[in-house]
């Protein structure tokens, strides 16, 4: 059976819940307990030691607790709950054979996702290969944690990488540790219910567990300096802290106003990739809730909330904040005035240096009202950046942006829409932008992104505003 062992990860400067924590030690009295805290990370060399230290120097802890989480239950097995969660009943009767447990996020696990791994048996080989992956993943693509060491994780390496592992892996119900998730869900069916996830990260909400002053047991995960902290885990990756950079200007304002959840993967991920490197400021504008985008699932508001989940994945992936304007699937050609009214506002309270949107002459009819409306909203103040359509129908580009560097991160992203269907688009997207390669540099395998720019009367070419390498179709001026 899985290890009698319990423990908490509760690492980085803020004091942890200890509230919620103690909930767990209690209910299990005859279990050894654990604190892995800022001494353990920095006590020990993991196998992903370099992706750790890149995760701490940039501060995001979460993903540094989900490649310690991975790497202690294969070395030790036992149990490690969130230490945002409150434990109701003891998990005695849950782990009682030998195995790799971890919950589904949404009841049903329609959406695929589940939460990093609850429990295990140590030296779980499927843990190996997690760990292993893990360690292939390049430095400059460990951006959000939530994405890539995380839920988003284990459901494209279970899904897509190793789907026949999925079988060596017990995936409880939601509700057995998730009843009520952040978006509003809530369990109310007869299946036992052994905690409440609080959402301390999502929601912002740790505050509600820490208590006034910080309990004996828990004092050793309060750090004086952050600073030392984060030098001793890039020592034991060997990597020499590098100097302090100078303060860098703040990044272009770059607004994507689009019909669907999945559009900015589709048409322009690559290219929205590149500001990312260049430290763009991306704001992903959605105008419908996405809600007719599977055929015999009109109008279902499950799948609303599935692509919903689906669009904040590719978002993460490019740091880049998110807004839905919440029209319906389809229908935005009746609610032109309304759609209109929001985009104005939006683009008067943001002010983005330049605004990617749909061609005039798109084969969907929502994306040819949304162009129209946002031509009409921007009243000639910020640049426009048509993209390109469905395999390239109709539409005339001006400019290339090489995505060479970019496109697999394009079509992993497009995989994200997986309640989409996403081959086609996958594939169509690749063969799109080869050929616009080829059409852009006479030549092969050079994939890039088509744009057809609008520019603002009295100043110089939108083609400066744009990332990466640029050329004029045709390769000239």
């Amino acid at each position: 059976m899985v290890e009698r062992d319990i423990g908490h990860i509760w690492i980085g400067p803020d004091d942890p819940p200890s509230l919620w924590m103690d909930t767990w030690k209690a209910a299990h009295p005859g279990w050894r307990y654990r604190l892995y805290d800022n001494a353990y990370l920095t006590g020990r060399r993991f196998r992903n030691q370099a992706l750790i230290a890149d995760y701490a120097r940039r501060g995001r802890w979460a993903g540094v607790a989900d490649l310690m989480r991975y790497e202690i239950l294969f070395e030790e097995g036992g149990f490690l709950p969130e230490a945002d969660s409150i434990c109701l009943n003891p998990v005695d009767e849950l782990f009682v054979r030998r195995g790799l447990y971890t919950v589904y996020e949404n009841e049903g696990g329609a959406s695929g996702l589940m939460s990093p791994f609850l429990a295990a048996t140590a030296g779980h080989q499927v843990l190996a290969e997690v760990i292993a992956t893990l360690g292939r993943l390049p430095l400059t693509d460990a951006n959000a944690p939530w994405t890539t060491t995380g839920n988003g994780f284990l459901r494209r390496f279970f899904l897509e990488d190793r789907p026949e592992l999925k079988r060596q892996v017990t995936i409880l119900p939601a509700h057995t540790f998730i009843p009520e998730h952040y978006r509003g869900a809530s369990y109310d069916g007869p299946g036992k219910i052994y905690a409440r996830q609080m959402w301390g990260s999502t929601t912002d909400g740790y505050a509600a567990g820490r208590p006034e002053r910080l309990a004996p047991q828990h004092a050793s995960i309060r750090p004086i300096r952050m600073d030392h902290i984060i030098r001793r885990v890039q020592e034991r990756a060997g990597v020499r802290t590098p100097p302090p950079r100078e303060p860098r200007r703040a990044g272009r304002k770059v607004m994507t106003i689009l019909a669907h959840p999945d559009d900015a993967e589709i048409y322009m991920f690559g290219t929205l990739a590149l500001y990312k490197r260049a430290q763009a400021n991306l704001h992903l504008v959605i105008a419908s809730l996405g809600d007719r985008g599977v055929a015999k699932r009109s109008g279902d508001r499950p799948l609303a909330a599935t692509r919903a989940t689906e669009a904040e994945m590719g978002a993460m992936a490019l740091g880049a904040r998110l807004t839905n304007l919440g029209f319906g699937d389809g229908r935005l050609g009746a609610e032109r005035m309304g759609l209109l009214a929001a985009i104005d506002a939006l683009i008067a309270r943001e002010a983005p240096d330049i605004i990617f949107t749909h061609a005039p002459e798109d084969y969907h009819a929502d994306h040819r009202v949304l162009s129209a409306a946002v031509a009409l909203a921007t009243r000639e103040r910020v640049a426009l950046a048509y993209c390109d359509t469905m395999n390239g129908t109709g539409f005339m580009p001006e400019v290339g942006i090489d995505i060479t560097d970019t496109l697999t991160a394009k079509l992993a992203a497009i995989r994200l829409h997986y309640s989409q269907q996403p081959r086609r688009y996958v594939l169509a997207a690749r063969d799109l932008a080869l050929a616009r390669g080829r059409e852009v540099t006479g030549a092969e395998g050079r994939p890039h992104e088509a744009f057809r720019l609008v520019g603002v009367p009295g100043q110089r070419s939108p083609m400066r505003l744009l990332p990466g390498a640029v050329t004029p179709v045709g390769g000239k001026g």
